[in-house]
């Protein structure tokens, strides 16, 4: 390591505690400040952070197995034994989840199973208002909704979460527990406490029990992995777009207008609900930052000719929060856009690019469309305290997030909760 790095490693370091602890930035604010300036940045101890989406494709696209591989995660996550921590990717399980979550398995197997549970949860709220309306914690709910959905989905059959069972009930506590509060620990190298311990213990003696029971492809680690990864980065998603449509009523209304009558299939490639959903995405990068770790030397350039010379073995975190809200790739990146084109791919990175992005991207996307144009087509969504539509960009562009480090997702630092209305079954195009 050369001593300009060296330098610069701790220059960052003192910016990043005079920013965090002195004005009380975020931390992505301050990230992307710190890599603003030329796209990457060095920080103690070896890590190099990235928002240079050229830099980024070269690493996760051109030389992505010739001189990366992925991260290890921490050896405390739940998730260490899955095919997420394996630098070899453990290629057999990889096909097996690409095969089981192909187009034709979304289309003849998953969409009535997100549409039956969609349709659970939209039920149990109609049946506990009591009024017009009522204030519901979509935190909440939107994680019992992404879990049942996963369950189904991966061993035959729901937590029952969306119905408030036993079980269901005391899964959602422990995972909001473990993805909201032990994993965004600030700090990350902490051990899991014993509270902790007894929720990640639950959590496995129930999927081992549904595992051992159900028509299994996965091994038990990699079964863990999608329920974890599928229903963290789902319920997340899912709140922060029932969020925005809370506050953006104008979105709101225009998409329920053009999915109004439509068929399933109609809805998945609706173009408006497609355009609401990428930027919905790119506004809220629910998973902010992709991990590599080099593996040879190598040399990068971007557009405007910079250079960057990455040594062997170096942590890396391409930002791609960052990223998404750079004015080099974006117009006005704080207001969020349905009509936005996306003219520059390497600059648009929610599940990641190349060899090893997230093999779940098309299920994600269509179970997001769906379950939006549901709950659109029976429920209304307020915020709790009404604000002008001027503010209303910069109330969504200013929530405040925990970083999940253990899987790199983001959570809001305070439950989503909203007012709701049943919606009354009218209107005609």
């Amino acid at each position: 390591m050369s001593l300009w790095i060296l330098f610069e490693q701790y220059l960052s370091l003192a910016f990043y505690y005079i920013l965090i602890h002195i004005f009380h930035w975020s931390e992505l604010e301050t990230l992307s400040f710190l890599t603003s300036k030329r796209g990457w940045a060095w920080m103690y101890p070896n890590k190099l952070l990235i928002s240079d989406a050229d830099i980024a494709h070269e690493i996760l696209v051109r030389h992505s197995s010739s001189h990366f591989q992925k991260a290890s995660i921490h050896e405390d996550s739940p998730l260490s034994g899955s095919m997420l921590n394996d630098s070899d990717r453990k290629p057999h399980s990889r096909s097996l989840l690409v095969h089981s979550l192909s187009s034709k398995q979304i289309k003849e197997n998953y969409i009535p199973i997100i549409l039956d549970c969609t349709k659970t949860l939209v039920n149990y709220w109609k049946s506990k208002l009591a009024s017009d309306s009522m204030i519901v914690d979509v935190t909440d709910d939107c994680a019992r909704l992404a879990l049942d959905i996963v369950g189904e989905t991966l061993i035959g059959g729901t937590f029952g979460a969306c119905s408030y069972d036993d079980n269901g009930n005391r899964l959602t506590q422990s995972m909001l527990h473990l993805t909201r509060e032990t994993f965004t620990a600030k700090n990350h190298e902490k051990q899991i406490d014993m509270n902790g311990r007894h929720q990640l213990d639950f959590i496995d003696n129930l999927i081992q029990h549904r595992w051992a029971t159900s028509d299994r492809t996965l091994d038990f680690a990699d079964t863990k992995l999608i329920l974890f990864a599928g229903s963290e980065t789902t319920a997340t998603a899912m709140a922060l777009t029932l969020l925005t449509l809370a506050y953006r009523n104008d979105i709101q209304i225009q998409l329920r207008e053009q999915l109004y009558g439509l068929s399933t299939f109609e809805i998945i490639q609706n173009s408006l609900l497609d355009s609401f959903i990428h930027e919905i995405l790119r506004f809220w990068a629910i998973a902010p930052f992709i991990t590599r770790r080099s593996t040879r030397d190598l040399t990068c350039q971007n557009s405007s000719g910079r250079t960057l010379l990455i040594p062997n073995n170096t942590d890396i975190d391409i930002l791609v929060w960052s990223i998404h809200r750079s004015p080099l790739y974006y117009i006005r990146v704080d207001e969020l856009n349905i009509t936005r084109t996306y003219s520059n791919k390497r600059s648009y990175l929610p599940f990641s690019t190349g060899s090893r992005m997230c093999p779940g991207m098309e299920f994600a996307i269509t179970e997001l469309k769906i379950i939006v144009a549901l709950l659109l087509e029976q429920i209304e969504f307020e915020p709790l305290v009404s604000i002008s539509p001027l503010d209303c960009s910069q109330f969504l562009s200013e929530q405040q997030f925990h970083i999940d480090w253990y899987h790199a997702v983001i959570h809001t630092k305070e439950h989503v909760c909203l007012k709701i209305r049943p919606r009354l079954p009218v209107f005609s195009k």
